[in-house]
């Protein structure tokens, strides 16, 4: 989530259109690097969800604890720009708050929640895959989201299908493992290479080309994917003893995508309270840009771990009490 942040330090502060006009200054090789990996984090996040959750249930009151705090900090956020004379209070605007998400395509929170209700069903077909078959199958979802659409097939890339293509290698890794499957040393040989090669790519796309974010520029880019997967094995088999810490973190990183990505957010951090464009030529761009993505970072958390401890619970039961009438008695014994 760290890196998610630092992709849009670079991506949504104007700081992308700078360095494109300015391509070969060391400043634009920076924040190349510094904001490359936006898309392999939500790679990672998403195949974290898919490696617990092929094992597990999703209950009523799991989605509606993941949709409330959608809306909370979606309504929260709203109000307080509005009431700073930040945005607009008006009739399609409270719709558009209201409502949990507009794009389930590639917007990540739709797509996300979206993947999230498919769950049971895609737990349903991976219990009655073999290994084969399973194979088959993850290989047949990478070639069309992945090969076949960035190698200029008219197909486009959908975030829901592409979630429930990595909750399928997900789960064939918590299923039947891969080659080399607890070898550490090894697939932390294969991430450092990995990272490598994608840094390498953003260099070679950007002399041939002009670009530079090609081989990672979304979720199912080749190097987003590789990196992903390869890290993902790596920290699988570090054997670290329970801490809260990291749980606590860990339990907060979701909302940190939910505040600092807000579409109202973004103009005010980037713009007014980060600067970012300001530090274009300074000499601390890059303790600006690390310090930068690590407050917003640590402020989300700690905004979340107040919300867990005191609203949550209480909002929650409330909910699931509700919507439990509402359910037919056949689903209430499920639920």
């Amino acid at each position: 989530m760290w890196l998610i942040v630092a992709h849009h330090y670079v991506v949504q502060s104007g700081l992308a259109t700078i360095i494109t006009n300015s391509p070969l200054r060391s400043e634009s090789w920076f924040l190349y690097f510094f904001g490359m990996w936006g898309k392999t984090g939500i790679n990672c996040f998403v195949l974290i969800t898919g490696y617990f959750m092929c094992r597990s249930t999703i209950s009523l009151r799991k989605f509606l604890k993941l949709l409330l705090e959608v809306e909370l900090y979606k309504i929260t956020i709203f109000v307080l720009f509005c009431l700073a004379g930040r945005a607009e209070c008006s009739f399609n605007n409270i719709l558009q708050t209201i409502m949990p998400f507009r794009d389930i395509d590639t917007g990540f929170i739709g797509g996300f929640l979206m993947y999230y209700l498919a769950i049971p069903f895609l737990n349903i077909l991976v219990d009655n895959l073999d290994k084969q078959r399973h194979l088959l199958l993850m290989a047949y979802g990478i070639i069309l989201y992945s090969v076949m659409q960035k190698f200029g097939f008219l197909l486009t890339l959908n975030y829901v299908a592409w979630f429930s293509v990595l909750h399928i290698v997900a789960s064939y890794i918590r299923l039947y493992d891969l080659p080399r499957n607890n070898e550490m040393k090894f697939w932390g040989k294969a991430t450092f290479c990995t990272i490598l090669l994608a840094m390498m790519s953003v260099v070679g796309v950007r002399l041939l080309t002009g670009g530079c974010y090609w081989m990672v520029s979304d979720s199912n880019a080749p190097f987003a994917i590789l990196v992903a997967v390869c890290s993902f094995m790596f920290f699988k088999n570090m054997r670290l003893p329970h801490s809260s810490l990291i749980n606590s973190l860990a339990a907060g990183t979701f909302a940190v995508f939910l505040i600092h990505n807000n579409k109202l957010m973004r103009e005010w951090l980037w713009h007014d309270v980060f600067q970012n464009c300001n530090f274009w030529e300074s000499s601390v761009l890059i303790p600006h840009a690390i310090i930068s993505v690590t407050v917003i970072f640590i402020v989300c958390t700690i905004i979340d771990y107040i919300r867990r401890k005191t609203i949550e619970r209480p909002i929650l039961d409330i909910t699931v009490k509700f919507a439990m009438q509402w359910l037919p008695l056949k689903y209430k014994k499920v639920q």
